[in-house]
């Protein structure tokens, strides 16, 4: 059996070759394939012009509202995906953050 060094930061300093070939035969099935993860549906939200800054939930997690680098914050609906309410023309420079705070008036 030869040893051969990987990564000089790692702890484990030497590796089998035996055993490397193995985990590179394991890693050719999916991971996630069988795990509760891999089932979770995901969406793409697509209307930002610039960079993501914020992501909050709201109503119950019906509702997604974001902020971003192109001056603009957006109401999402989670089931749809469409935008309901961009506020945008209010700010001059880049939003950071956003949040909505409920407010019985």
């Amino acid at each position: 059996m030869t040893r051969r060094n990987i990564d000089p930061l790692s702890l484990d300093e030497t590796i089998d070759e035996e055993k490397e070939e193995n985990d590179v035969e394991k890693m050719s099935v999916s991971v996630w394939e069988h795990q509760a993860l891999a089932q979770i549906p995901v969406k793409v939200l697509r209307g930002h012009t610039d960079a993501i800054t914020s992501c909050h939930f709201c109503f119950d997690d019906t509702k997604v509202l974001t902020s971003s680098h192109d001056k603009t914050a957006t109401l999402w609906d989670t089931e749809s995906g469409a935008a309901l309410l961009v506020f945008e023309r209010g700010h001059l420079s880049n939003i950071s953050e956003c949040a909505l705070i409920p407010d019985k008036k």
